[in-house]
């Protein structure tokens, strides 16, 4: 994989240099679509959901913090949150079991 990126990077690098006018053609979106595409699917759970509404909410609310402090505290909100609410699932299920 390491290789792969290698060379992938490379080939963009080439080709960057061959149009240095890509950034007219409006592309900048592509790497939300990307990144919300990546996400989106793993959103089925409630713990996952949780933990990224949580994240984006934190991210949103403390975005003026300086040195981008306001993402890694939706980071750590939303790892909080996922954990939590995992550890409270699974320990809900084992009480189910053994009920």
């Amino acid at each position: 994989m390491y290789a792969n990126w290698q060379f992938w990077t490379l080939i963009g690098l080439l080709f960057g240099a061959v149009f240095p006018h890509l950034q007219t053609l409006g592309l900048d979106y592509a790497m939300v679509v990307t990144f919300i595409a990546i996400v989106i699917p793993q959103l089925s759970k409630l713990p996952q959901f949780s933990a990224a509404l949580t994240a984006g909410a934190v991210a949103y609310f403390l975005q003026g913090l300086p040195y981008k402090l306001g993402l890694l505290a939706a980071i750590a909100a939303g790892v909080c949150i996922g954990l939590l609410l995992m550890h409270t699932t699974a320990q809900n299920s084992a009480k189910q079991e053994n009920a």
